[in-house]
C-alpha cells in the first residue's frame, strides 16, 4: 500500500477541534505574505457547512466527509507525481513517478535498470557500488551526483547539500516503494540544485499494519550476494505499528583484485495513529567497505595498463573507502480543516568518509601502476541537521497556495594524513580544517485556476553561510584557507498547465537555479587534482514546453522542448577543478507507453521508450565552443514486458548513450565512446508466498565505459547474472 493510500486511511480519524485553529493559522499566514487578496474566499463562506452535511447537536461533532482513494495511480497520467496528499504543488512542473513493484525482479543497486524511465538521466555506472553518479541533461558532472538533489522521503540524504554534495548513501531497492524525479521548478521545492530532485519515498507502514515477513536472498556471479529481511507488526491495534528492516550485500566484483563491496544497512521505522495526526519515526544505520581498482588507460606502456588488455585488469590494489552513516528523522502529518495539509520533518544524521589512496610512485597518474610506499588517508565526517516544515490549502476552487520553512546546518572535519605503509589507516596529519554550512530557506507557490487554465507562480529564497577554518596545511602553511561566504539567493519559476481535452493537456515551467562553490572545488581531494585560485558560485535559468496525452489508457505519450542555461558553470579541465565558463543545452525529449490489449492466452505486451536529444556547448569562457562533460547528444531506452500471467512477467530493457567527453576540456583520453547495453530481468510466482527472481545485467556481455576520472577509465559491469527468491509470509 501506497503513502498516499495510507494518509487517505488516516484521514478518516481526524477529529474537528483542530478546525478554527488551522483555518485561523491559514488567514493569518496568507495577510502576512500579502497573497493574492481577490482570490481568497470569507472566513464565513469557508466555513458554511454543505447543504448535504447534517447539522450537529450539542454533544455531537461532524467530521468532514473523506473519500478513500487508491493514489498509488494519478489518474489521466498515472506516470507523473500527484500531490494529492502533499504539502507541496507539483502542477505544471516535468515531474515523473516510478514504481519499483512494477519493475520485476530488482535484486541489486542497479540504478540503470531503477531509474530506466526517467528521460535525460544518465547514469555513470560505479561497478564498486559505493556511491550514486547521475546527470541529468548534461548539467554538471555525475560524480557522486554532485549535481542533482538526492533526497529520501523528501530530505536531503546527501553528504552536505550545500558544501559537499556527494551521495554516499541510498536505501536498498527493496525497501524502496517509489522514486519520484522532478525537473523544472525542482529548485522552488528542494533547493537550488540546478539538475533537478530525486527522491526516494520508503516502504510505507500503517498503523494498521498485520504482522509479515519478507524475506529476499539472492546471489549471483562474482561471488555477488544480497539477503534483505523485513519484519512488520502491531504494536497497539489500529494505533501503532513498527518495521525492522536489515539488507547485506557484498561481492568481489569483476576486476582481477581490489573491487570487493560488503555493505550492511538498518532499519526502525514506526507509524502511529495519534487522531489528528499521523507521527513516523525513521532510524536508519549503514556501513560499508569498498575496493577501488583504479582506472585504465587508453592503451598499455611499461608502467601503465590500458583497456587494450582487458576491463578485468586492475591499477590499485590497497586503495579502500569506508562510508559509515547514522540517522533519526520524525516526521507528523496534520490536517487542519478540510483543505489544509501540514507536513514536518526534522532528521539529524551523522555521516563518516574514510578513504586510503597509494603514493604513486612517479608514475603517470591516468592508468598508472601505483609504486609508491605511502598512503594518502582522508577522514570527512558531517553531522547535519534538517528541518522541513510546509503547508497546502485550498482556499476555494480557484487557488491553492503552498508555503515553507527548510533549515540546515552542517558541521564536519576533514583530516588527512600520510601513512607508511599500505594497510595502515593513520599516519602523521599533513592538513586537517573544519568546515560548516548554514542555511535557511523560505519558499511559497501558488496554483491559480482560470478555466482551463493553471498558473502556478512560485518564489523562494535562501540564506547560505559556508565556512572553512584549516589549522594545518604541511605543504603550504603560510597559507592557510579561513574564509566564510554568506550568500542571500532569490529564487523565482512560473509554471502553467492547460487542459487541450479530456485526454490531454500542455505545460510550461520556468525557474532560477543556483550552485554554491562546493568544498570539493575549493580543497583539491583528489589524487593529481588541482584547484584554480578563484572559483565563483554557478546559476541557472531552466524552460521547457511539453504536451502529454493519455489514449484510452493504452498509450501514455508525452513530448517536451527544453533550454537550459547554465552560467559560470564550474567543472574540470585534465586534472583541474575551475570556472569553465557559460554553457547552453538543448534539446527534445519523447516518452511513451503503448499498452497492447490483454488477452488470456498472451497475457499483456507492455512498451516503454523515452528518447533525449540534446545540444550542449559552451557559449563563453575558458572551453568555449566545447562541449560540456556527460552531455550525450542522444540517451535513448527502450523497455518491454510482457506480463503472461499474474505469476509470470519479465522485462526486456535496452539503454543507448552516444558517445561523449568526460571533461569539459575535451581531453582526448576522456572520451567515451557510445554504447547500447541490454538487461533482461523476470520473477516467477509459484505460490502467494514464494516468488523466483533473475536478473541479467549486460546480457550481450559488451565492453564499454561509461565514466572516466582523473585517474583513468573505469569499465562498466560485463555479463552478470543474479538469480534468487522472495518469501513473504
Amino acid at each position: 500500500m501506497t503513502h498516499a493510500t495510507q494518509i487517505s486511511l488516516f484521514l478518516r480519524r481526524f477529529r474537528a477541534s483542530g478546525t478554527d485553529r488551522g483555518r485561523f493559522l491559514v488567514y493569518a499566514w496568507m495577510i502576512a505574505v500579502n497573497l493574492h487578496p481577490a482570490l481568497a474566499v470569507s472566513d464565513e463562506a469557508v466555513s458554511q457547512p454543505d447543504s448535504t452535511t447534517p447539522a450537529a447537536s450539542p454533544t455531537q461533532t461532524i467530521l468532514p466527509p473523506v473519500i478513500v482513494q487508491d493514489y498509488s495511480k494519478t489518474g489521466l497520467f498515472d506516470n507523473r507525481v500527484d500531490d494529492a496528499n502533499s504539502a507541496q504543488i507539483n502542477t505544471a512542473k516535468k515531474s515523473l513517478t516510478s514504481y519499483l513493484k512494477d519493475k520485476p525482479a530488482q535484486t541489486d543497486q542497479n540504478f540503470r535498470q531503477m531509474l530506466s524511465e526517467i528521460p535525460g538521466l544518465l547514469v555513470s555506472e560505479v561497478p564498486n557500488q559505493s556511491f550514486t553518479s547521475l546527470n541529468v541533461r548534461g548539467v554538471g558532472d555525475p560524480h557522486e551526483s554532485f549535481n542533482v538533489q538526492i533526497l529520501e522521503d523528501g530530505l536531503p540524504i546527501s553528504a552536505d547539500p550545500y558544501g559537499y554534495p556527494a551521495s554516499y548513501y541510498s536505501p536498498p531497492s527493496p525497501a524502496i516503494e517509489q522514486i519520484d524525479f522532478y525537473k523544472g521548478g525542482s529548485n522552488l521545492l528542494f533547493g537550488p540544485q540546478p539538475g533537478g530532485a530525486i527522491n526516494y519515498l520508503t516502504k510505507s507502514l500503517l498503523p494498521s499494519s498485520p504482522l509479515s515477513i519478507t524475506s529476499q536472498q539472492v546471489g549471483g556471479t562474482n561471488r555477488f550476494w544480497s539477503s534483505y529481511n523485513e519484519l512488520s507488526t502491531p504494536v497497539i491495534n489500529d494505533k501503532m505499528a513498527i518495521r525492522l528492516t536489515y539488507n547485506k550485500r557484498q561481492g568481489d566484483g569483476f576486476r582481477d583484485n581490489n573491487q570487493d563491496f560488503d555493505s550492511n544497512y538498518f532499519q526502525l521505522k514506526t507509524t502511529a495513529d495519534l487522531g489528528s495526526t499521523i507521527l513516523t519515526t525513521k532510524a536508519d544505520y549503514t556501513d560499508g567497505e569498498f575496493g577501488e581498482p583504479g582506472g585504465l588507460s587508453t592503451s598499455s606502456t611499461s608502467n601503465t595498463i590500458g583497456i587494450d588488455q582487458g576491463i578485468r585488469r586492475n591499477t590499485l590494489n590497497n586503495d579502500r573507502l569506508f562510508i559509515e552513516r547514522v540517522s533519526f528523522m520524525a516526521q507528523t502529518d496534520t490536517r487542519l480543516g478540510f483543505d489544509t495539509l501540514w507536513i514536518n520533518k526534522i532528521q539529524t544524521s551523522h555521516l563518516d568518509r574514510t578513504s586510503r589512496r597509494q603514493s604513486l610512485g612517479g608514475v603517470p597518474t591516468f592508468g598508472g601502476i601505483a609504486a609508491g610506499t605511502t598512503t594518502a588517508i582522508q577522514k570527512q565526517t558531517f553531522l547535519n541537521t534538517v528541518l522541513d516544515s510546509r503547508l497546502r490549502t485550498k482556499v476555494n476552487p480557484s487557488f491553492t497556495y503552498s508555503a515553507g520553512f527548510f533549515g540546515f546546518y552542517s558541521t564536519g572535519s576533514f583530516t588527512q594524513k600520510t601513512g607508511t605503509n599500505l594497510s595502515t589507516l593513520d599516519g602523521t596529519t599533513s592538513r586537517d580544517l573544519d568546515r560548516s554550512s548554514l542555511t535557511g530557506s523560505l519558499f511559497l507557490e501558488s496554483e491559480i485556476t482560470v478555466s482551463r487554465f493553471k498558473l502556478v507562480p512560485g518564489f523562494r529564497i535562501e540564506r547560505i553561510r559556508q565556512s572553512i577554518q584549516e589549522t594545518t596545511n604541511s605543504a603550504d602553511p603560510s597559507n592557510l584557507r579561513n574564509t566564510t561566504r554568506t550568500d542571500l539567493v532569490p529564487l523565482a519559476g512560473l509554471g502553467a498547465l492547460y487542459t487541450i481535452n479530456s485526454k490531454s493537456e500542455s505545460y510550461f515551467n520556468a525557474s532560477q537555479g543556483y550552485r554554491p562553490v562546493v568544498f570539493q572545488e575549493a580543497v583539491p581531494l583528489l589524487q593529481g587534482a588541482s584547484i584554480s585560485s578563484d572559483l565563483d558560485p554557478s546559476k541557472s535559468w531552466s524552460s521547457e514546453i511539453g504536451v502529454r496525452s493519455n489514449r484510452q489508457d493504452r498509450f501514455v505519450w508525452d513530448v517536451s522542448a527544453f533550454f537550459i542555461r547554465y552560467e559560470n558553470q564550474t567543472g574540470r579541465v585534465g586534472t583541474q577543478f575551475t570556472n569553465v565558463g557559460n554553457a547552453s543545452y538543448g534539446g527534445l525529449e519523447l516518452a511513451g507507453t503503448y499498452r497492447l490489449v490483454k488477452t488470456a492466452r498472451f497475457g499483456e505486451w507492455i512498451f516503454h521508450s523515452n528518447v533525449t536529444a540534446l545540444k550542449a556547448k559552451f557559449t563563453r569562457g575558458l572551453s568555449d565552443n566545447k562541449t560540456p562533460q556527460y552531455a550525450p547528444a542522444w540517451l535513448n531506452r527502450v523497455k518491454l514486458e510482457h506480463r503472461l500471467s499474474d505469476k509470470v512477467r519479465y522485462s526486456l530493457l535496452g539503454t543507448t548513450v552516444s558517445g561523449h567527453f568526460a571533461d569539459d576540456g575535451n581531453t582526448t583520453n576522456q572520451r567515451i565512446p557510445g554504447y547500447t547495453v541490454w538487461d533482461l530481468m523476470g520473477e516467477w510466482t509459484l505460490t502467494q508466498r514464494v516468488t523466483l527472481l533473475a536478473n541479467i545485467q549486460n546480457l550481450l556481455n559488451r565492453n564499454y565505459w561509461s565514466r572516466v576520472r582523473s585517474n583513468g577509465i573505469d569499465p562498466a559491469q560485463p555479463f552478470n547474472l543474479q538469480t534468487g527468491v522472495r518469501i513473504a509470509i
